[in-house]
């Protein structure tokens, strides 16, 4: 048996799916859920910053600063590893002592979310909604706007950390029902585009 084959036997990691529309929640695909009670805000804290940044990853002093401000660095980095340690918890309850992470990596000085066991609900929003403003089509636009359900963290509403992804989500829906708007109405259907475009003001 080659490598190739015997990584095939390998059982992959369920998927994690994080979901920040409407307020966050954690699930996970065929295996055990998260932990429905996170004992650490901290911790929770991490994985939605994580989440929203780009490419999912953060330098661990970016992190540190975002969410201990007012630590030294000693503080901080004590806190840090404390909250990666509670957050690997919550999504891992079954984690073995002191073994990796399946979706929260510890990459040298940078954290991350792995792309392969992670799935986002306002990524792939976001990849709906781009590629039905190239098509233009009707259907894609509508399903597009479907994932759209809700606004980003509503529980960090306040939070600098989530506006940028907030306004560029929120400006991006904007754009596609302006788009469903403008293909209702090259098919004849004004109401329709009325009712879409209402939602923009």
């Amino acid at each position: 048996m080659n490598e190739q084959q015997a990584d095939s036997t390998i059982p992959a990691s369920p998927l994690l799916r994080l979901h920040l529309f409407g307020g966050f929640t954690a699930t996970r695909d065929n295996g055990p859920a998260p932990a429905d009670r996170w004992t650490r805000p901290s911790a929770r804290t991490l994985v939605k910053l994580l989440a929203v940044v780009p490419e999912h990853r953060l330098h661990r002093e970016q992190a540190m600063a975002i969410c201990w401000p007012d630590a030294d660095q000693q503080s901080a980095t004590g806190s840090l590893r404390v909250a990666l340690h509670a957050a690997r918890r919550a999504l891992e309850p079954e984690l073995a002592p002191r073994a990796s992470s399946s979706y929260l990596i510890s990459d040298g000085a940078l954290l991350r979310l792995d792309p392969a066991t992670v799935r986002i609900d306002a990524d792939e929003a976001e990849v709906a909604a781009r590629t039905a403003l190239v098509t233009g089509d009707r259907g894609e636009l509508s399903a597009a706007l479907s994932l759209f359900t809700g606004e980003l963290l509503p529980e960090d509403r306040y939070a600098d950390w989530a506006r940028s992804r907030r306004d560029r989500l929120v400006a991006l829906r904007e754009e596609v029902l302006l788009a469903l708007a403008a293909a209702h109405l090259a098919q004849g259907s004004p109401a329709e585009a009325i009712t879409a475009a209402e939602q923009v003001l």
